[in-house]
């Protein structure tokens, strides 16, 4: 059950994210860890364990792990 749903926000450059994510069994993406410093940090937008469900609009449960990832690092300009 989703506890409480929020969409994220963030302005995001040629850095990276600072954050990493996994792949449940289930196919469910979530925050595995938030790189202290980073950008993710810095917003104080994210939680670990948090589950991500779509990135601009794109739902993500059931993609591959490196599909997710190559999304978030590929990506520029405003990411909901």
């Amino acid at each position: 059950a989703i506890d409480e749903l929020k969409i994220v926000k963030i302005e995001k450059n040629h850095e990276p994210l600072g954050l990493t994510i996994t792949r449940a069994d289930s196919g469910t993406i979530h925050i595995a860890r938030i790189i202290v410093g980073g950008m993710a940090a810095n917003t104080q937008l994210f939680q670990v364990n948090d589950r991500v469900l779509e990135i601009n609009d794109e739902p993500i449960t059931g993609r591959s792990l490196d599909y997710v990832c190559s999304l978030m690092s590929h990506t520029t300009g405003l990411i909901k």
